[in-house]
């Protein structure tokens, strides 16, 4: 019923959200005991570095939750009923954002965005449209900044926020060396799939693995790991079941009326896209 999913969406909100501010809070108390120890003794911080488990560590199973708790956000947002709720919503984005920064994986901030776009173009075409034209003022500031840094002796942005970038994009080489030797693989008759599992990957793969992609134990893609998992076969049923997913989503999304499980609706979507 209408009333059991929206429960069952504020449960999941709630719980999420509860998870990132713990989570903030370990990194920062991490971060604080971790200068303490190494003020005291820098060897006691080195030995206890590894049996440390945090709930930010594991960013990708993190960004599962995230990418489908933030569009709720916008959902809860669009059917705000007054000031307070609409500034209690804004805070929660920020507590979100902020763990999904401390993760250090970029791929969730990336994703982020998309359902950002995503989800505001649908829902509001003027909306979109307004976004678009506030940020081309930013975009051109932008632009002109590195010109006016000499002349005005500004600190250099780009320099501060390099400090701050999340350390996954350091693995992107990496990443993509892996997957040049994956579909070297593939191209090599494996077809039809070579079956499911890390150790009939890792047997599979080890002939074509060169010195850059050496120990991979997945293909460092989804689509990549559909087809080396399932063949060409797999990957087919997996297309055919996004494009009925899109169908049926954006097919409720247009019919239905304005109003609180439309908006629910295209944020569900926005999580599986």
């Amino acid at each position: 019923s209408k009333e059991l999913l929206s429960s069952c969406l504020k449960v999941l909100t709630g719980s999420f959200l509860i998870l990132c501010m713990v989570g903030i809070w370990e990194s920062v108390y991490n971060g604080i005991s971790k200068r303490i120890i190494d003020s005291i003794n820098p060897s006691i911080s080195s030995l206890n570095e590894d049996n440390i488990l945090y709930i930010l560590d594991d960013g990708v199973v993190f960004g599962m939750f995230a990418v489908f708790v933030f569009p709720l956000l916008f959902a809860y947002l669009t059917n705000r009923k007054n000031v307070k709720s609409t500034v209690a919503i804004c805070l929660c984005g920020m507590v979100l954002i902020s763990a999904a920064w401390m993760c250090s994986h970029y791929e969730i901030i990336i994703a982020l965005i998309i359902e950002l776009v995503i989800f505001w173009f649908l829902f509001s075409h003027k909306t979109m449209t307004a976004v678009i034209f506030a940020a081309i003022p930013m975009g051109i500031a932008a632009m002109v900044y590195p010109y006016v840094l000499s002349f005005f002796g500004l600190p250099d942005i780009s320099v501060i926020l390099m400090k701050y970038v999340p350390a996954g994009i350091e693995n992107t080489e990496s990443s993509l060396c892996v997957m040049k030797d994956v579909l070297k693989m593939i191209s090599d008759g494996n077809m039809f799939g070579i079956g499911a599992g890390e150790q009939a990957f890792k047997l599979a793969f080890s002939p074509y693995a060169t010195a850059a992609s050496l120990g991979a134990e997945h293909p460092m893609s989804f689509v990549l790991q559909l087809l080396c998992w399932s063949g060409i076969f797999g990957l087919a049923a997996f297309a055919v079941f996004l494009i009925l997913l899109v169908k049926r989503s954006l097919g409720f999304f247009i019919t239905a009326e304005r109003g609180e499980l439309r908006s629910k609706a295209l944020a569900i979507f926005c999580g599986l896209v």
